[in-house]
């Protein structure tokens, strides 16, 4: 899987456009009225993400009525494949609880 995801990142070179565009629309964004989510919300994140700032995840949270915030503990940005079993569990249990015909 990991392989897998990398094999579709590179060459980067192929994608600087794509990615320099990412970046001018994000910093160009208003902040979006998250507290009007009204569905039920799981955000997953890994604490040592040094892409994507776990404090981003703890701010949808904080704003998105009754999300929950599940961390993973050490995971990076990758933590879908290195926690994969861990991540899946939760997952699963809160499809379980929100989507009970899953």
């Amino acid at each position: 899987m990991f392989y897998q995801l990398i094999n579709s990142a590179v060459p980067i070179s192929l994608r600087r456009a794509g990615v320099d565009n990412d970046r001018i629309q994000v910093a160009a964004m208003s902040i979006y009225p998250l507290e009007n989510i009204r569905c039920p919300t799981l955000i997953l994140h890994g604490t040592k993400d040094t892409w994507v700032s776990v404090s981003n995840a703890e701010f949808a949270a904080g704003k998105i009525p009754g999300a929950e915030l599940v961390r993973f503990e050490k995971g990076d940005h990758f933590f879908m494949i290195t926690h994969k079993e861990e991540m899946e569990s939760k997952l699963i249990r809160w499809l379980k609880v929100h989507a009970p015909d899953f």
